[in-house]
């Protein structure tokens, strides 16, 4: 609000609130990269866990289907 009751031109008004809206959306941007990396990083995460799980239920069930071939033997 300052700005606008300041005793400056117009035209050097305009360039101050331009380059504060410029600021604004280059800081946005930052934030809305890193929130997008850090999502990146959780999907990244959760797709090994998911692998690991899948692995070790699918060793599991080899494992059982093992011990059932045994038995009926």
């Amino acid at each position: 609000m300052g700005i606008l009751f300041a005793p400056d031109k117009g035209s050097n008004t305009r360039k101050k609130i331009s380059r504060k809206g410029e600021d604004y959306a280059e800081e946005l941007e930052d934030k809305f990269n890193e929130f997008l990396d850090g999502i990146k990083e959780q999907y990244e995460e959760t797709k090994k866990d998911a692998m690991r799980a899948a692995q070790n239920g699918k060793a599991k069930a080899e494992d059982a289907m093992k011990e059932v071939q045994s038995a009926n033997k």
